[in-house]
């Protein structure tokens, strides 16, 4: 996705995070901010939407409360 969106024009960082006990969408969300993103892109929905229902997870946490605008693929 980074090659992707760099080849048309966009300014691309890839990080590493490590959470230190915190969800995966709370690192991602603090993350961004810290970094004054312009953007969120993300896959979504990559387990199975009955377990995404269940258990909840990063999608529907960031499509739920977005720091900043987002582009989501499948």
């Amino acid at each position: 996705m980074a090659a992707y969106l760099t080849r048309h024009g966009a300014r691309v960082s890839v990080d590493l995070l490590a959470s230190a006990g915190k969800s995966a969408a709370t690192v991602l969300a603090q993350h961004a901010i810290d970094t004054s993103a312009e953007m969120i892109v993300m896959g979504a929905y990559g387990n199975r939407r009955l377990r995404e229902r269940l258990f909840g997870g990063v999608t529907r946490w960031i499509v739920g409360k977005p720091p900043l605008p987002l582009f989501l693929a499948r």
